[in-house]
């Protein structure tokens, strides 16, 4: 019996040619993760895609408060908000990434 990732084992099998085949038994915490990855993945992805319409993508030019772009920023409220959509923006970028991983995971064919 050999030891493999996430709590999973190896177990010798034999096949038709009489060569040993490893089967993987997999533990809960692995079966778990496989079947609720891809629905875990669409929700992180759905929130990842609502903070990027709302706050936008995090390397916008700032805001700051005026028509044109500015060498120093005058109001400390709008310096505040621009740090807190620019956080936002990259939550939901990371979310997304996050998300397609998860999908990925979960659509990973099955032996």
């Amino acid at each position: 019996m050999l030891a493999a990732p996430f709590g999973a084992v190896l177990l010798g099998g034999r096949d038709e040619g009489d060569q040993l085949e490893p089967k993987v038994l997999a533990s809960p915490f692995v079966k778990w993760v496989v079947r609720w990855s891809p629905i875990i993945g669409l929700a992180a992805s759905l929130v990842g895609v609502i903070l990027l319409f709302r706050f936008g993508m995090p390397w916008k030019l700032p805001y700051l408060g005026g028509d044109y772009i500015l060498a120093d920023p005058t109001d400390p409220a709008e310096v505040t908000r621009d740090a807190l959509y620019k956080l936002c923006g990259w939550v939901g970028l990371f979310l997304i990434i996050v998300g397609t991983v998860l999908q990925a995971i979960g659509a990973w064919p099955k032996r």
